[in-house]
């Protein structure tokens, strides 16, 4: 049996790096005795031609593309391609666009046919070889597929629970020059789960609320490989590293015991941070902290479901500061409520913290609770071109505030 994973493109301003899930989902093929490749569409130019020698060589029994809602039409279109050159190829997607679309993805995609849903890593395993062997594909959870004209989904996986099974990456299955030569961080899994439920964000049904955490000694192994391929940078990809302290602290010290010299960017929230916490990861090397601040106003805030206040967040980026890490200010403008005078708030909240700072527009992707209530938030969704959802385009507006003065207001702003 034959894997061929494919990495599709998304814009550079998005920090491309190598798909933490992909490396993951094609050691655990590996582990279960798969032939496995990744076809990387990301760190060089896209081109039919690649996809067609790629195919022509490798040959592929399953053909399978992971996307986010940003990335999610070239994914398609990149599927697409592959099913009329290798039209005898199982063609598959996952993540989390696919997963909340499941079933409009596959009436739409007639080249597409099965969806894995959710965490992937054992049901790929399990679906690869029940196509080996013509098991019924029925008794695979977490699949949406379709038969006979019909679609049909399996019960839910549950999540994997002690992820220490999985195997550690290895991230040669990726061009790693090429991202060594962009100086890009290597991703760094150290945890599942997010307990927060803001609905703009859609993390917390793709990895469940509960924490479950790697052994830290194995998240420094895994670290300490990426250091010897020659990545001198890390990026922890858990939705909320600091949630745990203690987990924190022991992947600080086991860093500092083993002389790892190397820049960790990580991922907090402004509640979970104090002086003590900081500190350890400064020692540990931590050089930028990414804070979802999302808006300088309290009501914008808690209408999101942020649960953290104009101040906790003033007062984490100045304990920050103290410590020697820097801060980087992540904002939301079109947020539920936004009016001119509030995106006016946010913008001089975000100047007054003297800190890199970036804004996205909304987008309500699928999964999120503020797409599945938008009449509730008092949103209106204007279309459904998913090459519009790149953050960088207002696809809602609120009664208050047109997605025209929107796009203008963030024009604005980044041309000065």
């Amino acid at each position: 049996m034959k894997v061929l994973l494919i990495q599709p493109p998304y814009p550079f301003s998005e920090f491309p790096k190598p798909s933490s899930a992909l490396i993951f989902l094609a050691t655990s093929l590996r582990q279960g005795g798969v032939e496995v490749e990744i076809l990387d569409l990301l760190s060089t130019r896209y081109s039919v031609q690649k996809i067609e020698q790629r195919l022509a060589r490798f040959q592929p029994d399953i053909i399978g593309a992971t996307s986010v809602t940003l990335n999610f039409p070239v994914a398609k279109k990149t599927l697409q391609h592959c099913k009329a050159l290798l039209p005898q190829a199982t063609v598959i997607m996952g993540g989390p666009h696919a997963t909340f679309t499941a079933e409009e993805t596959l009436q739409s995609f007639p080249e597409l046919d099965i969806i894995v849903r959710g965490e992937g890593e054992e049901t790929l395993r399990e679906l690869a070889l029940a196509l080996e062997e013509e098991w019924s594909l029925e008794k695979v959870k977490g699949l949406t597929f379709r038969r006979d004209g019909m679609i049909l989904q399996t019960e839910d996986r549950p999540f994997i629970q002690n992820l220490d099974l999985l195997p550690l990456p290895d991230r040669t299955l990726f061009p790693i020059s090429r991202y060594l030569a962009m100086r890009v961080p290597a991703s760094i899994l150290s945890s599942r789960g997010c307990p927060m439920d803001c609905s703009f964000c859609l993390g917390y049904r793709m990895t469940g609320r509960q924490g479950r955490f790697r052994n830290p000694l194995r998240v420094v192994d895994e670290i300490a490989s990426a250091h010897r391929l020659g990545f001198e940078e890390i990026c922890i990809d858990d939705d909320l590293f600091t949630r745990n302290r203690q987990h924190v602290s022991a992947i600080c010290d086991e860093i500092c015991r083993r002389g790892l010299k190397l820049k960790m960017y990580i991922f907090a929230r402004v509640d979970t941070v104090d002086p003590p916490l900081l500190r350890k990861l400064k020692e540990a090397g931590c050089a930028m902290i990414c804070f979802g601040l999302e808006s300088g106003n309290q009501k914008i805030l808690d209408r999101a479901n942020k649960r953290t206040t104009v101040q906790e967040a003033r007062q984490a980026v100045a304990l920050a500061k103290e410590a020697g890490i820097s801060s980087l200010g992540s904002f939301i403008l079109g947020l539920p409520g936004e009016t001119r005078e509030t995106m006016e708030e946010t913008i001089s909240f975000a100047r007054s913290l003297d800190i890199p700072h970036g804004f996205h527009l909304l987008s309500p992707f699928p999964g999120t609770r503020i797409r599945e209530r938008a009449a509730e938030y008092g949103i209106k969704i204007l279309t459904d071109d998913w090459s519009l959802y790149d953050a960088d385009h207002a696809v809602t507006e609120t009664p208050d505030l047109s997605a025209a003065e929107v796009e203008s207001f963030a024009r604005t702003f980044f041309q000065n």
